[in-house]
Parts: structure tokens; C-alpha cells; sequence
């Protein structure tokens, strides 16, 4: 009669600690995921905060330019197509504006 309660309590036991290793599995994969995901979420915050810096740069760039041009008695461009991205230009006698798909660059002229 011994031998049969030992038994059963060792069957009681193993079956906790199995249910406890799942749980603690399951709980480990949720935290890998939250911790996945809110690295992926600032992965992609950086991505568009650097896309729009290089866009910006680019702007600049081509504003810079545009004074160049004035600056030698040729007219301003409108459009301007660099690494896959489009850049309108304005050019007035006192500010050069360039718009990009991430926003606008202001250049006063004077």
C-alpha cells in the first residue's frame, strides 16, 4: 500500500513540474516576442528618422546648387530626381525652396 502512494504522489509531482515547464516556456516565448517587437518598432523610428536626414542632405544639396546656377545666370531647375527620390525646386529672388517626400528645405537668398 506504501509502494501505491509513492507512487501516485511521484505521478502528482512530475505532472506539476511538466505544467510548470510549459508555463515557463510559454512565458519565455512572450517576453522574446514583446522584446522582438519593440526592437523592430525603434528599428523602424531610426530607419525614417535617418531616411529623413539623407532626404534633407540631398535637399541642401540641390538648393546649394540652384545658387550656383543663379549665381551664373542660368535659370533654376524644377525637378529633380536623385537615388529614386523626387525634388521639386521654386526659385524666387529671395528664397529657394525644395520640396521632398519627407518634407521641405528654405533657403533665404539674400
Amino acid at each position: 500500500m506504501k509502494s501505491k502512494i509513492k507512487t501516485q504522489s511521484k505521478l502528482k509531482i512530475h505532472s506539476r513540474i511538466t505544467a510548470q515547464s510549459s508555463l515557463s516556456i510559454l512565458i519565455a516565448i512572450n517576453v522574446f516576442v514583446i522584446l522582438t517587437l519593440g526592437y523592430m518598432h525603434w528599428e523602424s523610428l531610426y530607419n525614417q528618422k535617418t531616411m529623413l536626414v539623407f532626404q534633407k542632405q540631398q535637399a541642401l544639396q540641390i538648393a546649394e546648387n540652384q545658387i550656383s546656377r543663379l549665381m551664373s545666370g542660368r535659370e533654376c531647375e524644377q525637378n529633380i530626381n536623385q537615388n529614386d527620390v523626387s525634388f521639386t525646386i521654386i526659385c524666387s529672388p529671395q528664397k529657394i525652396k525644395v520640396n521632398f517626400p519627407l518634407g521641405e528645405v528654405i533657403i533665404q537668398t539674400n
